[in-house]
């Protein structure tokens, strides 16, 4: 998104909503923005809300001055659908949405920048196009876990333009509500088959029409096709599961031409991070998705541009101090964008 001159009003309110909310890193992630572009009179708060409360908390916002817009997560994605009043492409496109930008009059428009943000990780792990400034720094994770690989990713093919042909045979494990917007980001990066693996396969019909829409063929895999590890291993994954759900898949060896894409972001890295990693494959945190969507957010709210490398520096501090800290933090791990903590 281009930058936009406009002038900015001095103090803007902004919020994520979501249920449970206490763990959100959006607050973490938006506060280094504004204060990245000088908006020192912005501020970005968490609301806790369900999907019984949303309509009630909408309403109130509409009827409120200093609104700019909000964020969502869990389980509020597809609930605020019929609660906007206009709904972007991207979110039209998905059935979903996880940005509302609140206008002046409270006029409420929905937008998905998840697929901005996993589009942004494929586009990592490819490489394809031009790295944002700072925005690879965690593809090398530091945590002890990750020795003793080397902290070094694995080079990129010598392309003309460092542009990778797109891959043609993309999987998605789990079809939760991030795996429609996984399904579109995979689509606008020029993937034109998807195997989608979930314990439920009817759970695939919502991706398989979004598949429909953008020219992408979706079929559903049973999770028992990964259960002896990748024997023929796709272009590209992209792992949309809660924690755990695929340790068994990281018992295996990965293939080493297959990158990763895995949504979580703590605890972090994932088993099956560190089993790809480790093959020589290259890997994608959540925490590359989150800081590129939200960056998308605050493109969206103040017109302004901010550095993905700048938000994913001010989200890793943040789970760096909460993991010193566990104690005070009670709640299941986990975290990523799919689970509710966003």
């Amino acid at each position: 998104m281009a930058e936009v001159s406009r002038p900015l009003p001095a103090s803007r309110r902004a919020a994520v909503l979501g249920s449970p909310i206490a763990h959100s890193l959006s607050p973490v992630l938006h506060r280094a923005a504004y204060q990245a572009l000088g908006l020192d009179g912005w501020s970005y708060t968490a609301i806790e809300a369900d999907e019984a409360a949303l309509p009630a908390v909408l309403e109130q916002i509409r009827g409120e001055p200093g609104w700019a817009g909000l964020s969502l997560t869990m389980p509020l994605k597809t609930a605020a659908v019929p609660l906007v009043d206009r709904l972007d492409e991207s979110a039209r496109l998905v059935g979903a949405l996880n940005t509302i930008v609140v206008e002046p009059d409270g006029t409420l428009t929905g937008h998905n920048t998840d697929i901005a943000g996993i589009r942004h990780a494929i586009r990592q792990v490819l490489g394809a196009g031009r790295q944002p400034r700072g925005a690879e720094t965690m593809l090398a994770p530091t945590l002890p876990a990750w020795s003793p690989a080397t902290p070094d990713q694995p080079a990129m093919p010598a392309l003309p333009g460092a542009l990778m042909a797109p891959p043609v045979r993309a999987l998605v494990l789990g079809a939760g509500g991030t795996a429609r917007a996984a399904v579109a980001a995979l689509a606008s990066v020029g993937v034109r088959r998807v195997g989608v693996i979930a314990r439920r396969p009817a759970a695939v019909a919502p991706l398989a029409e979004i598949g429909e829409r953008v020219g992408l063929t979706v079929t559903a895999l049973p999770w028992e096709i990964v259960a002896g590890g990748l024997r023929s291993g796709p272009d590209l994954v992209v792992a949309t599961t809660p924690e755990g759900i695929t340790d068994q898949v990281a018992e295996w060896t990965w293939p080493a031409s297959c990158p990763l894409v895995e949504l979580l972001y703590h605890p972090w890295p994932t088993a099956l991070a560190v089993t790809a990693y480790r093959s020589g494959a290259r890997v994608a945190g959540g925490m590359v998705v989150l800081a590129a969507q939200a960056a998308e957010q605050v493109a969206l709210f103040t017109g302004r541009v901010v550095d993905v490398g700048l938000l994913m520096a001010a989200g890793t501090q943040a789970l760096t101090h909460r993991a010193a800290t566990s104690s005070a933090f009670p709640g299941p791990d986990g975290l990523g964008l799919t689970s509710r903590a966003r």
